[in-house]
C-alpha cells in the first residue's frame, strides 16, 4: 500500500506491477521463513533445508499470484473510473462550450441587428418594420428554447428562416 502511491504519476503500469509483485515476493518470503521457523520449533518437527525452501518457494508463488490478481482487477477499477471521470469532463466541457456560444451570440447579434434597424427606419420603414418581427420572432425562440435540448424541427426550420432573412437583410 506504500508503494501505491509512488506510482500515481507513472503512466507505464508494467513497472508498477513488476514493483509490487517484488516487495510482496519479499514480504512474503520473510514472513513465510518467520511461519516456518516457528512451525518447526512449535510442532518438534525435524528441521529440514528442503521443507524449509518448499514452503519459502510455495508462500513467494502464492504471494506473488494473488498480488498480480489484485493490481490486474485494481487497475481495471481505476481505469473504469479515469473513463467516467473522462466522460463527465468531456460532457461539461461541450456544455461550457454551447453556453459560451449561446451567450456569444446574443451581443453581437442584437448589436447589428439595432444598427440595421436603425437604417432601415430611415430608409425603409415598411421593411424596418418587417425586419423588427423577424427579430422578435428569433429571440422569442432564443429566450424559449435557450435551456431545452430537443427543439422540434417545424419549429428550428421557422427559426431557420427567420435568422436567414436578418442576415439577408443585413448583409444585401
Amino acid at each position: 500500500m506504500k508503494l501505491r502511491p509512488m506510482f500515481r504519476k507513472v503512466q507505464n503500469p508494467f513497472l508498477k506491477i513488476v514493483s509490487i509483485s517484488i516487495v510482496s515476493a519479499l514480504y512474503g518470503a520473510a514472513a513465510g521463513g518467520l511461519l516456518t521457523m516457528i512451525w518447526f520449533r512449535v510442532s518438534h518437527d525435524l528441521f529440514s533445508w528442503n521443507k524449509f525452501f518448499a514452503f519459502i518457494t510455495f508462500t513467494v508463488m502464492a504471494v506473488t499470484v494473488f498480488t498480480l490478481v489484485y493490481e490486474i482487477l485494481f487497475l481495471s477499477k481505476e481505469r473504469e473510473l479515469d473513463t467516467k471521470i473522462v466522460d463527465e469532463l468531456d460532457k461539461e466541457r461541450v456544455q461550457a462550450e454551447l453556453d459560451v456560444l449561446h451567450n456569444e451570440l446574443d451581443p453581437h447579434f442584437i448589436f447589428n441587428s439595432l444598427n440595421t434597424l436603425n437604417h432601415l427606419i430611415l430608409t425603409s420603414p415598411e421593411a424596418a418594420h418587417s425586419f423588427n418581427s423577424r427579430l422578435a420572432q428569433v429571440y422569442k425562440y432564443v429566450l424559449m428554447n435557450k435551456s431545452k435540448e430537443l427543439v422540434s424541427l417545424f419549429k428550428e426550420l421557422e427559426f431557420i428562416e427567420s435568422y436567414f432573412f436578418l442576415l439577408q437583410v443585413r448583409y444585401f
